[in-house]
């Protein structure tokens, strides 16, 4: 009977604790949710006061897309995350994803920014930016001839290079790219801009190394904001498998009208180059 009463008195002297302790802290309170299980929600409870500093207690984003993470996840999911809104509270910048283009060639890409490039169509931003962690196994060169005339938009690179490339990208991914406006110097010397319409696109000075100085041609990534060092911009050919390369970006140089911006093998952007030297390539793409 003496030991009954004593289990008795444990669990209702628990029970009291427990009480005290959910009444002290304000009740429950859930965080995130889901990564690994596919899933992702937060919910905050209305039931106790806010005992978490200047936090208010407006609920948090439902993430509602089932998913598990961006080197996972179909390209499908990451374009219903991207139209959302909210991609950044799914992914993170610096993601990583590996695919194959069509002729079996690995491409690893991670995450340069969200909501950074206007759609073409006017309706607003891409949610995610992409770019390659490093270069493809070929090389190719602006021009044919020796000028940087007309910029990336008259260019060999953009217009018989690229168009290649796009035709190598698998459907499933074909079918989620956005087409965006990209701002370029037009060459011939000078600091003017064009835009043009893009689905695959090399990067600018700007948007990798912050410099304005061949023109307003875009707005530096997140990623690159945070990875702003030479050695961050050293890139390898065969999906980094290689050696180190130069590697060619869209800004023609504002001096003269023979050479375009590159990206050394030690990671500098100090020097422009003729329009026909080979470049590694390092393309970037809109969902």
């Amino acid at each position: 009977m003496k030991t009954k009463i004593t289990k008795i008195l444990i669990v209702a002297v628990l029970a009291v604790t427990l009480v005290f302790t959910l009444t002290a802290c304000g009740g429950f309170r859930f965080g995130r949710s889901g990564g690994n299980n596919g899933t992702d929600t937060e919910q905050t409870d209305t039931g106790g006061g806010d005992t978490d500093n200047d936090e208010d207690d407006t609920p948090k984003y439902n993430l509602t897309i089932p998913f598990v993470s961006f080197g996972v996840d179909s390209w499908a999911t990451v374009a219903a995350i991207s139209a959302s809104g909210i991609a950044n509270r799914y992914y993170n910048i610096g993601d990583e994803k590996t695919f194959n283009l069509t002729s079996g060639e690995p491409v690893t890409v991670l995450i340069l920014g969200f909501d950074h490039d206007n759609l073409s169509d006017g309706t607003g931003k891409a949610g995610i930016t992409l770019g390659m962690k490093h270069l493809l196994a070929r090389t190719a060169r602006m021009n044919a001839t020796n000028t940087n005339v007309g910029g990336w938009a008259a260019s060999e690179m953009r217009n018989t290079t690229f168009a290649e490339i796009y035709e190598l990208i698998p459907a499933d991914l074909k079918a989620v790219i956005k087409t965006v406006d990209k701002s370029t110097n037009i060459g011939g010397g000078g600091t003017t801009v064009g835009i043009t319409a893009e689905r695959l696109f090399l990067f600018s000075n700007m948007e990798i190394a912050g410099s304005t100085s061949w023109g307003a041609e875009g707005a530096q990534y997140d990623w690159w904001k945070l990875n702003n060092t030479n050695a961050d911009r050293i890139k390898r050919m065969f999906n980094g498998h290689g050696n180190a390369a130069s590697w060619a970006l869209r800004s023609a140089s504002s001096v003269g009208e023979t050479q375009f911006r590159f990206v050394d093998t030690s990671g500098s952007t100090a020097s422009p180059s003729s329009a026909t030297t080979l470049y590694g390539l390092c393309f970037g793409f809109c969902i």
